[in-house]
């Protein structure tokens, strides 16, 4: 008898515990409040708790429920919040259509389209949006954007990202997708023609080479002028519009396109331009190698450190180069400064950060080298300018390091 209360109390509390979870369980919803007209999306376990109508996402070509009730005549707002970034919904199909008073999209960068197949119809009649940033926006696997923007009336650019790339399925079944867009130009200055208004213009404007109706969003690059000898670091939209010579940020320990084609010997003025004070580099491998014609470097202070995690040759063989102040510089995240300062000869005392931990960093700077590195010395709270120059731990023979910006050592993080 006791035996078969407690199997009893076992099975009501498994069953309890159950529907707790169930009551709970992380989903992927919207909510709609009539008192800021806002659709908002979250992926919590929260929605029990929401305030106003609250509604399951749509799957492949089936209307949302707020557009079936008709509430997305109401909605003013859209609201991603940054829990949404964990939802992968397979469909986008009439989510913002017929939103004749949406004026504002937040958070669109926390909607992941990575798995969305059906994207037809999405921002169709939005008579109000005048721009659109889909930088984000992962399109591989979308096989219908039919009417995607048609009649937003008000829309006159649409920023992609490298994630904006059509399948054939997508480009060949997706009409009208420009269809109405009358005020609508690409990043080089196509603007709308009528008889293209299909998938075969939904890319990246490449002017009357290659129309179309796209703009290319924000990205971190470098631009190098030879009228002018300068070296310039953005984060914005206009690289295409750059005259110049333009080139990508590198990756881990792969050496920038400036040394490789030797343009940093070149190079007298250097420039961090307040754009790219919004980038996050995560690398600074050999960025200012071989400049030996540079005494300084202008903007340093935009350059944002917090996710670089190498700094290895970062200012490696600037024999001219005599003042830094790095008193910014974010290096939590920094595994490496291999010869950060190596053979900058002329180097004038550093200002570095206070708190920084010099004698690791002393150390994983000049370890291994045949050099002598200036380099501030300070501990932390006394004024971090004192220079001190550090000698060579190894006696390789110093006539076999690197003399010309041509032979960058490849040395890996230690």
């Amino acid at each position: 008898m006791k035996k078969e209360s407690l199997l009893f109390r076992m099975v009501v509390l498994v069953a309890a515990v159950m529907c707790a979870l169930g009551a709970s369980a992380q989903e992927a919803y919207a909510v709609y409040t009539s008192d800021n007209a806002a659709l908002s999306f979250y992926y919590d376990y929260d929605r029990s708790t929401r305030t106003g109508t609250t509604y399951d996402l749509n799957v492949g070509p089936a209307d949302p429920g707020w557009v079936t009730d008709f509430t997305n005549l109401s909605v003013k707002q859209v609201v991603f919040d940054p829990s949404f970034a964990g939802a992968r919904p397979t469909s986008t199909f009439y989510w913002f259509s017929g939103m004749r008073n949406l004026v504002t999209i937040t958070g669109l960068e926390y909607l992941n389209t990575s798995e969305v197949t059906r994207m037809d119809n999405m921002f169709n009649r939005c008579y109000k949006l005048t721009s659109l940033n889909l930088e984000k926006f992962n399109i591989t696997k979308v096989t219908d954007m039919s009417e995607l923007f048609r009649s937003c009336s008000a829309l006159q650019t649409i920023y992609v990202g490298d994630g904006w790339r059509l399948s054939e399925m997508a480009q060949s079944s997706s009409h009208n997708v420009f269809k109405d867009c009358t005020r609508l130009v690409g990043g080089k200055g196509t603007a709308y023609d009528a008889a293209h208004v299909d998938a075969d213009y939904a890319h990246i404007d490449g002017g009357t080479g290659n129309p179309g109706y796209l703009s290319a969003g924000t990205k971190s690059y470098v631009c190098y002028t030879p009228e002018n000898t300068t070296l310039t670091f953005y984060y914005d939209s206009q690289r295409d519009s750059r005259p110049g010579r333009t080139y990508d940020l590198n990756v881990g320990l792969n050496r920038v396109g400036w040394e490789l084609d030797h343009t940093c010997s070149e190079v007298t003025n250097t420039v961090i331009d307040p754009s790219f004070a919004d980038a996050r580099p995560t690398t600074t491998y050999a960025w200012f190698y071989g400049m030996n014609k540079i005494d300084t470097i202008i903007g340093l202070e935009y350059l944002n450190t917090s996710e670089v995690t190498i700094m290895n040759w970062m200012f490696g063989h600037s024999t001219n180069l005599e003042h830094i102040d790095v008193s910014h510089f974010n290096t939590d995240k920094v595994t490496s400064m291999y010869a950060m300062f190596g053979d900058c000869e002329k180097l004038r005392p550093l200002t570095c950060p206070t708190g920084t931990p010099i004698a690791s960093l002393n150390q994983s700077i000049c370890s291994q080298t045949t050099f002598s590195w200036w380099v501030a010395r300070a501990q932390p709270g006394t004024h971090p300018t004192r220079r001190t120059r550090l000698m060579p731990t190894s006696t390789a023979d110093p006539a076999t390091r690197a003399t010309s910006p041509r032979s960058l050592p490849s040395f890996a993080a230690t």
